[in-house]
């Protein structure tokens, strides 16, 4: 349920942080946002609201859910912290081997380069999307089976 609700933040702070380049007759070469073409990046007051939301979000949200799972074993050495984030992070890292909980964190950041290559190129070129989005997945896959993280 909280990776899940990460993927929607996630999601939803990329499109807000996409901008696109267009060229106009009245205007010259403008930058308007990707979610609506008719407002110019970081121009409007509603959109400056919403572009420090987005960044808000990513600082306090994203960025330190990415480094809990990839680096919460380390954390669990301060005994302090230890009783209280232990069912967290077990949860994350059961499935692996000793020493190899980290592969959920590497997980989710090839899950995060897939949404921003997906966020940045879905309108220019789908092609080099789709490529991009498949050497993200095959070199995981890849490392996967030579390296071998899970318990058997």
């Amino acid at each position: 349920l909280i990776h899940f609700s990460f993927s929607k933040l996630l999601i939803t702070t990329i499109d807000i942080l996409v901008f696109v380049p267009v060229k106009t007759e009245m205007n010259g070469d403008v930058t308007v946002w990707y979610g609506d073409g008719n407002i110019f990046y970081l121009h409007d007051k509603e959109h400056m609201v919403l572009f420090c939301l987005a960044v808000a979000t990513l600082v306090f949200f994203i960025i330190p859910y990415i480094l809990f799972v990839t680096f919460g074993v380390y954390c669990m050495r301060w005994r302090r912290f230890n009783n209280y984030i232990r069912p967290f992070v077990e949860s994350f890292h059961g499935p692996y081997r000793n020493g190899m909980g980290y592969w959920f964190g590497v997980r989710v950041i090839v899950v995060v380069y897939i949404y921003i290559v997906y966020a940045s190129l879905r309108g220019y070129n789908i092609s080099l999307m789709l490529l991009l989005q498949l050497l993200g997945v095959a070199s995981l896959t890849l490392l996967q089976a030579l390296i071998k993280p899970f318990r058997s």
